[in-house]
């Protein structure tokens, strides 16, 4: 299951609030609402790609990068992640994903997988099921894993045993928590204006490591989980996206507050 390395790259995409606009005469209808990519502290961070039909395919922050792949009816059917923190053998996920009249219903997920051979390592294969409420994934399930060989890409072993559950729950269109492990539930507040990438959100959640900007219809005011809080502090356009922000760190351990300047650039 690929976790996330740090919550500072989970935050590269994150919104909050606090509402000063610019007025620079230009109406709300011409301004753009794609999101190209993001700064921190005027760094680049993260950059966006869509396809001919503006949909997202890739989201790029740093090491952690996300590929999505739709079908003809505009449906995510593949997301791959890629870790480059971590080592070639344990570098990633690929989840293929089935829909049933129009919702997330199974699918396969590749974990590890064999972008370079060893003779003593392996990649698995889960089964994944979606349990969907009021067109919103509230569950998603990996079990029965069968463990193959990187060098033959001979099955090795299998288990029919549930090795992960993870569980979310929304409020408006926003994904409000997440539980990926047992010790672990992120929240996550929201404002009324719109998120970064809400002119291009997926639909559905569909893999635990998705960033909740991703899904989120408004600008994201805090997240919290177990080691910090983070605020997000806006500037905005006249479009009510968010162009700027200002992220204070809380800590949960006694340790001095930091912060950064978060930049969004459209197109």
């Amino acid at each position: 299951m690929i976790k996330r390395l740090s919550f500072i790259a989970f935050c590269i995409i994150l919104t909050s609030a606090s509402c000063k606009k610019k007025d620079s005469g230009i109406k709300p209808e011409e301004i753009a609402t794609t999101l190209d990519r993001v700064n921190i502290n005027d760094q680049f961070e993260a950059f966006l790609e869509y396809d001919e039909k503006e949909r997202l395919v890739r989201y790029s922050r740093g090491s952690e990068e996300e590929y999505f792949e739709y079908n003809e009816k505009n449906e995510v059917v593949k997301v791959t992640e890629i870790n480059a923190f971590t080592s070639p053998s344990a570098n990633g996920a690929s989840t293929t994903i089935f829909y049933k009249d129009g919702l997330p219903f199974s699918g396969s997920r590749i974990v590890n997988p064999p972008y370079s051979k060893s003779p003593n390592l392996e990649y698995y294969v889960d089964s994944v099921s979606y349990k969907v409420v009021n067109n919103e994934v509230t569950v998603i399930k990996y079990f029965d894993r069968k463990s193959y060989s990187y060098y033959t890409h001979e099955l090795t072993r299998s288990s029919t045993d549930t090795i992960g559950v993870q569980l979310f729950s929304y409020e408006n269109d926003n994904l409000v928590s997440e539980t990926l492990s047992r010790d672990n539930t992120i929240k996550y507040t929201y404002g009324s204006k719109k998120g970064i990438l809400s002119a291009k959100k997926l639909p559905f959640v569909l893999y635990g490591s998705g960033l909740p900007i991703l899904y989120g219809k408004n600008e994201l005011l805090t997240s919290e989980d177990k080691v910090e809080t983070r605020t997000y502090n806006y500037t905005y356009n006249q479009a009510d996206f968010p162009v700027s922000a200002k992220v204070i760190v809380t800590y949960k351990a006694d340790y001095a507050p930091s912060s950064y300047i978060q930049s969004f650039i459209y197109k």
